[in-house]
């Protein structure tokens, strides 16, 4: 985990009597359990060297750190504050997912497309005119279809693979939101610029790029692979 909660009042209390390079070694020693999301080596060794500790000094302020804040165990050396905030922080994440996969699910239900009516054509065509097949078209025609591309469909949905996925990546997003402001602005995209080989892998980079709580039209796409055009 990138953050966790530092209560300054606590750990001034638990810590107040620590030297400098205690309080340093330990501060070192958490930043590595909660990075790492699992207990200390059993080794000091492998400890000394993860919080480069390297003079004598600095070795045994790791020494008292170890035997007054952490329980060696078969999988290492333990921090039961530290082994509560990462259950903590572990359910909460499980709630997270769990609210968006339903709120995807829900999203699925309520998006569900009503039968597409025939068009005027297609009403007063005769009935001796049978409609031409995509593969009756000429080789050349679909060879440039597929190099062009294709616009996205009104009713078009990620597939429940794909919703997966998105849940996984990006828990903090609203389904609902999300998938709207992504068909909204490629439906609106004019010309070829609404053109796309690859309608799944568009949607994965949007839901990568979206801001958690943004109202921008565009998700920012500088940090994420060349999708197909």
């Amino acid at each position: 985990m990138n953050y966790y909660p530092h209560h300054i009042g606590d750990y001034a209390k638990d810590t107040a009597h620590l030297t400098m390079l205690e309080d340093c070694a330990y501060r070192r020693m958490l930043d590595l359990y909660y990075s790492s999301e699992r207990p200390l080596p059993p080794s000091q060794q492998a400890i000394y060297r993860l919080v480069r500790a390297k003079s004598n000094a600095e070795k045994l302020a790791v020494d008292v750190i170890l035997g007054e804040f952490f329980t060696e165990s078969p999988e290492g050396w333990r921090n039961s504050r530290a082994d509560r905030e990462l259950a903590r922080a572990q359910e909460k994440s499980d709630k997270a997912k769990a609210s968006a996969g339903k709120r995807w699910q829900c999203e699925r239900n309520a998006n569900a497309s009503p039968p597409a009516m025939r068009t005027h054509s297609e009403g007063n065509a005769p009935n001796n005119q049978e409609p031409i097949a995509n593969n009756q078209k000429p080789k050349k025609e679909q060879s440039t279809q597929r190099s062009r591309g294709s616009r996205l469909p009104p009713d078009w949905e990620p597939s429940e693979i794909l919703k997966a996925w998105a849940v996984k990546e990006r828990p903090d997003l609203d389904a609902d939101t999300t998938l709207a402001r992504f068909k909204n602005h490629w439906i609106a995209v004019p010309g070829s610029k609404g053109l796309k080989l690859d309608w799944e892998a568009t949607f994965r980079n949007w839901v990568l790029g979206e801001r958690a709580g943004s109202r921008q039209s565009t998700p920012d796409y500088s940090r994420l692979v060349q999708e197909p055009q």
